[in-house]
C-alpha cells in the first residue's frame, strides 16, 4: 500500500498542506492538485468519500473547514487509508489541542513534522500515538536549544531544564515572583495538567523549569 500525495484543502479551494510521496513535475503537481480540487470540492456532503481519478483512486474526508485528500494506488485499500487520514487528523488534535485551520496555516511545519512520523514513501511506518508524539517533543526541544547564542543554554540550568526555555525568555527578566501564579494555576491538579495539549504543556513545563532555575540562581 502507498499513498501518493496527501493534501490539505480549504473550503475556498487554498491550498494549506501538500506532501507528494511520488517524483512529479512542477506542471503535474499543478494538473493534479487543480483537478482533485474541482472534483473534491464540487461533492455534497453526503457522497462517497472515495473516487476515482485517472489511474489512482482519491480518498478524502472533511474535518471543520478543511479536506484531507489521499491519492493511493487503484488497487489500495480505502478504509486503510481514511484511517490514516483520521489517524493524522488525532495526533495533530493531540498536540494542536483541537487542531484547527489557523494553526496549520502559521504553524504548518509542525504538521509536516507529523505527517512525517507517520508516512514515509507514502507507507504507514508508526502507528503509536504517544511515539509520535515523544518523537515530536524531542524536536520541539532541540529546537529550543537552537533559541540560545552558539546553541548553549545559561549556565545555571541544565539541558533538561532548557526544554521550553524560548516561551520564557521575555518573562524571565521580570523574576520569579511574575511566573510563580502561572506556575501555580494547575499545580497540584493532575486532571487539569492531562487536559493540555502538548504544546500548552512543553509552555507549562517551560514555567515550572524556570521558576525553580531562577530561584535557585538567586538563592
Amino acid at each position: 500500500m502507498a499513498i501518493h500525495y496527501l493534501i490539505l484543502l480549504s473550503r475556498q479551494g487554498k491550498v494549506r498542506l501538500a506532501k507528494w510521496f511520488s517524483t512529479l513535475s512542477p506542471k503535474d503537481k499543478a494538473k493534479i492538485v487543480k483537478d482533485v480540487s474541482q472534483l473534491v470540492l464540487a461533492r455534497r456532503t453526503r457522497m462517497c468519500n472515495f473516487l476515482e481519478y485517472k489511474d489512482t483512486k482519491i480518498v478524502y474526508r472533511r474535518y471543520a473547514s478543511l479536506f484531507f485528500i489521499a491519492g493511493c494506488s487503484s488497487d489500495d485499500n480505502e478504509l486503510i487509508t481514511l484511517e490514516i487520514i483520521h489517524r493524522y487528523v488525532e495526533q495533530m488534535d493531540k498536540y494542536y489541542g483541537n487542531v484547527c485551520e489557523l494553526d496549520i496555516i502559521f504553524s504548518f511545519t509542525k504538521a509536516y513534522y507529523i505527517l512525517d512520523e507517520i508516512l514515509l514513501a507514502g507507507e504507514l511506518q508508526e502507528t503509536s500515538k504517544k511515539n509520535i508524539l515523544r518523537c515530536i517533543g524531542q524536536q520541539d526541544s532541540l529546537e529550543d536549544m537552537e533559541i540560545f547564542d552558539g546553541g548553549k543554554p545559561p549556565s545555571f540550568i541544565s539541558r533538561d531544564e532548557a526544554s521550553g526555555w524560548w516561551w520564557l525568555r521575555q518573562l524571565a527578566a521580570i523574576g520569579a515572583d511574575a511566573l510563580r501564579p502561572f506556575a501555580s494555576s494547575i499545580d497540584g491538579t493532575l486532571e487539569g495538567y492531562r487536559v493540555l495539549s502538548v504544546k500548552q504543556k512543553n509552555c507549562y513545563d517551560g514555567h515550572r523549569q524556570m521558576l525553580y532555575a531562577i530561584e535557585n540562581a538567586r538563592s
